[in-house]
């Protein structure tokens, strides 16, 4: 049993993880629904990753971005959207590698007021997992 659980272990250290909202208590391993804002503003649902290693993530999926209007808790817009995320920079982060970069990148643009293509850093994650 303890060999089973060293073994576990010993095969998870080797994992890149995803935290794109920025909580370690989030953090995903190849996620089918991958929160990439930490308020629910942009989501990426039906993930689908070609690239998973420990120098990058390379995936496509559907984005759903809200319109926090009047707030992110009553908005019904939201709108649809293929799009292509890429993370990289893995760094140890809390315990565990995790990648520090996330390109966002739309099909097409959303809304006039949202860029097609976003970098996000994601150097310090919250480390209460």
């Amino acid at each position: 049993m303890i060999e089973g659980a060293a073994a576990s272990s010993h095969a998870s250290a080797h994992h890149v993880y995803s935290v794109a909202a920025g909580d370690m208590a989030d953090r995903q391993y190849r996620p089918r629904l991958t929160q990439l804002a930490g308020d629910g503003t942009l989501t990426m649902h039906k993930s689908h990753w070609q690239v998973w290693n420990r120098h990058k993530a390379r995936g496509r999926g559907v984005g759903y971005l809200k319109n926090c209007n009047p707030d992110c808790g009553h908005s019904t817009d939201v709108r649809h959207v293929r799009m292509h995320l890429k993370a990289y920079r893995a760094r140890a982060r809390c315990g565990v590698e995790v990648f520090t970069r996330y390109r966002e990148a739309f099909v097409r643009k959303p809304r006039r007021d949202v860029p097609r293509v976003h970098i996000a850093h994601i150097d310090h994650p919250a480390c209460n997992a």
